[in-house]
């Protein structure tokens, strides 16, 4: 996280990132299209993005399809291919 230069993002994806890589410590964070991603061996698996009222969670489109049902029960906004979270 402390490549992320704005404290907005920063302070909302802190906690978020701390959980991700406590659990999953063979995932590398890489900002991409100033975004920060979490990546397996040169392989995307999830990317985040800040807007003023919500952070988009855009997890890998494998991983998307088995939490679609989750994801929309919690009636969180989500398209295709990301979802919000407030």
């Amino acid at each position: 996280m402390s490549n992320f230069k704005n404290p907005i993002l920063k302070f909302k994806l802190e906690p978020i990132f701390e959980q991700i890589q406590k659990e999953f410590p063979n995932l590398t964070v890489e900002l991409k299209w100033n975004q920060p991603m979490f990546i397996m061996n040169g392989t995307f698996i999830i990317g985040f993005s800040v807007a003023k009222n919500h952070i988009s969670i855009a997890p890998e489109a494998v991983t998307m399809a088995i939490f679609t049902n989750d994801i929309k029960a919690a009636n969180y906004e989500a398209t295709n291919n990301l979802f919000k979270i407030m």
